[in-house]
């Protein structure tokens, strides 16, 4: 069903999303921490025009925002590297240098931070990753008591093996995860599972 008004259908939930979806990107170059207003609002004006095309007869609002938001964070991306493509400068990670083991390829003295920026990632500081793991274990607690303990098998076990030690069906715990993935996309862990 389009609507008119495509904002209307944004719950409080979904701008929170949008709101950590712009605070994780300042983080990330090439943007800057005080890009974040900027970003935010490009991220809603994103997801507007692709709500006006959402029927909610043929899916899920949440999904639809979810993936929507995704889309909007790829091709704001998208955008902000298109006009830094400078392929005369561009070398081959395969092109020999003198290294300080002599004679090498460029790749081997290639450091994981640079790297990084090459691909347009950035790591998590020790910070943001105790943040995660604590924000996973609250979420992971929360859950209902079997969905919880196939949360912790799947930390060690395949989805299979969880299933037949928790003597369940193995399309009833693929139900579970399904479900378990969709509270934490509610709770802005978009990408937890990639």
């Amino acid at each position: 069903m389009a609507t008119d008004r495509p904002g209307d259908l944004l719950k409080a939930a979904h701008y929170d999303l949008v709101r950590l979806k712009a605070r994780r990107l300042c983080r990330q170059r090439p943007f800057r921490a005080g890009d974040g207003a900027d970003i935010e609002q490009e991220l809603y004006a994103g997801l507007l025009r692709q709500l006006a095309h959402f029927d909610n007869t043929k899916g899920n609002l949440d999904r639809f925002v979810s993936a929507g938001l995704v889309r909007a964070v790829v091709d704001l991306l998208r955008r902000r590297g298109a006009g830094k493509r400078d392929t005369s400068r561009t070398i081959s990670l395969q092109a020999p240098v003198v290294g300080t083991a002599g004679r090498e390829e460029l790749a081997t003295t290639v450091g994981e931070r640079e790297n990084n920026a090459r691909i347009g990632r950035s790591a998590r500081s020790d910070l943001d990753r105790t943040d995660l793991v604590r924000d996973a274990a609250d979420l992971i607690a929360a859950l209902p008591p079997q969905q919880r303990e196939l949360a912790e098998r799947l930390e060690s076990q395949p989805l299979a093996e969880a299933a037949r030690a928790m003597n369940v069906p193995y399309s009833t715990a693929q139900y579970w995860v399904t479900k378990i993935r969709e509270r934490f996309e509610a709770a802005g862990f978009l990408d937890y599972f990639s």
